[in-house]
């Protein structure tokens, strides 16, 4: 499984910096995991690629629904919880 890390376009200058860095390190992340020497630990590497690849949904999700915000003149940023609800 290799997820998905390609961020959407911006519809403005600086528009979702800190979602795409967040992005940039789960990349990281995956690379780095798929470097290292050995099995799979007991079922923890297929995990860490699970939980990588699902923050990477959550984030690819955001950075939609915030350009979308952002296209419909909504200025302000839409929660980045899975559940919509904005409390961690």
């Amino acid at each position: 499984m290799t997820p998905d890390f390609t961020s959407r376009p911006r519809p403005a200058p600086r528009r979702n910096e800190m979602l795409e860095g967040g992005l940039k390190n789960l990349e990281s992340a995956f690379r780095r995991l798929s470097e290292v020497n050995g099995g799979d630990w007991g079922g923890g590497r297929d995990k860490a690629y699970h939980h990588i690849d699902e923050g990477a949904k959550h984030l690819i999700a955001a950075i939609k629904a915030s350009n979308a915000a952002f296209r419909e003149g909504r200025r302000e940023l839409p929660s980045c919880q899975p559940d919509g609800s904005g409390q961690y």
